[in-house]
């Protein structure tokens, strides 16, 4: 079995076993499953994206401090992401948090930013470009990647994969691993723009 299937394989177990509870599966209307159970893949995604990823040891105050995942753009699908809470990433208690723009970041610790609007408002698009601290950026297209951000989820034949910005995220001094970056679908490496 290929990487690539072995991962979807067990992040589909993931989802199905932690983040769907029964009786919350059978309150949903038919229109909205599908976009809640797309949303709670891709929480799973990113719990599992954050266990192969080191940030340096300096962007943490202390070793008892949370790590910190912010959500921005739209609000409701945040429930999605709460069941993370109960988990830890490299031994540190998650803490799920919503921001309303990226202005709001510089006030508090964050070390994964997923962005759930499209199109990306200016603000969120010169954060991208700009920002230099140790934050993994993840967003909801191929487009992301071009606005400066670090994984790109993109669909492909009913299926939810990933992109890889991986020079944007060395000049953020965030290290992937190359077994993440094997099962991504696309790797871009160079400094110039996809």
């Amino acid at each position: 079995m290929s990487n690539r299937s072995s991962l979807f394989l067990f992040i589909l177990a993931l989802v199905l076993s932690v983040f769907i509870i029964p009786h919350e599966a059978d309150a949903l209307d038919t229109e909205t499953a599908p976009e809640i159970l797309k949303y709670r893949i891709k929480a799973a995604y990113i719990f599992n994206f954050a266990k192969f990823i080191e940030w340096p040891e300096q962007a943490f105050k202390d070793k008892n401090q949370p790590f910190s995942i912010v959500i921005m753009g739209d609000k409701k699908h945040l429930q999605c992401f709460e069941s993370l809470e109960s988990r830890t990433i490299h031994g540190r208690k998650i803490d799920i948090t919503y921001c309303t723009s990226p202005e709001k970041l510089t006030t508090q610790s964050c070390y994964i930013l997923f962005v759930t609007d499209q199109p990306l408002s200016r603000g969120c698009q010169s954060f991208l470009t700009n920002n230099s601290r140790p934050i993994l950026t993840i967003g909801n297209s191929a487009h992301f990647i071009q606005a400066g951000g670090m994984i790109a989820f993109v669909q492909r034949d009913n299926k939810i994969r990933f992109a890889i910005n991986q020079s944007k995220a060395r000049q953020n001094n965030l290290c992937i691993s190359s077994r993440l970056l094997r099962l991504a679908e696309k790797t871009y490496t160079s400094e110039k723009k996809p």
